[in-house]
């Protein structure tokens, strides 16, 4: 991801992925988090949906109340992805297969 792409904390921190996200929310200050998590904004949510362009862990980012909240979002949303491409590449292996059986 380029540069101008990361997540910049207020406290100086840089995120540049799911996994840096959670993380970072793991040990984030109450002033860091607040900054950034409040009644008029939520950057987290903004950035996962506009940067990441994952709108499903967005709108669950931005119910959080919590930085243990949106860890647990993002462990959730990366195990749902690992999911789903471990069934893709079932799926290409079984296709693979019958092709072979065929030939």
């Amino acid at each position: 991801m380029e540069e101008s792409r990361y997540f910049y904390v207020n406290d100086g921190s840089v995120l540049k992925d799911l996994n840096d996200f959670a993380e970072k929310m793991k040990n984030i200050s109450e002033d860091a988090f607040s900054h950034h998590v409040n009644t008029e904004r939520n950057d987290f949510a903004s950035w996962t949906r506009e940067v990441l362009k994952d709108g499903i862990l967005a709108r669950s980012i931005l119910k959080a109340k919590a930085p243990e909240e949106i860890v647990k979002s993002i462990e959730k949303r990366l195990a749902s992805k690992e999911k789903m491409k471990n069934k893709k590449e079932d799926k290409k292996a079984f296709i693979s297969e019958i092709k072979e059986a065929h030939s």
